[in-house]
């Protein structure tokens, strides 16, 4: 997978970004801490087993991206009509 050089990042939209997980993070930049704003996963243990994940923000420098992609934008089907029989 090809990612752009860090530099060229945009800080006015949503990206995936590597921050050195083994995997790409949603990221958005954050003006006001002058950070990249980053989703993560993390998960909670109940009962004995793993079973409670739930979304936090963590922050990560603006040296710590690695490089990034563009964030898929939503695709936009056709809608298909359908009669209901009476």
């Amino acid at each position: 997978m090809t990612l752009q050089p860090p530099d060229t990042a945009p800080k006015d939209q949503a990206i995936l970004g590597d921050f050195g997980y083994p995997w790409l993070q949603l990221a958005t930049w954050n003006e006001c801490d002058q950070k990249w704003a980053v989703a993560s996963m993390e998960i909670n243990m109940v009962g004995g087993q793993y079973n409670d994940p739930y979304w936090v923000t963590e922050q990560e420098n603006e040296k710590d991206l690695l490089g990034w992609r563009p964030f898929p934008q939503k695709t936009t089907t056709t809608q298909q009509t359908t009669t209901k029989q009476p």
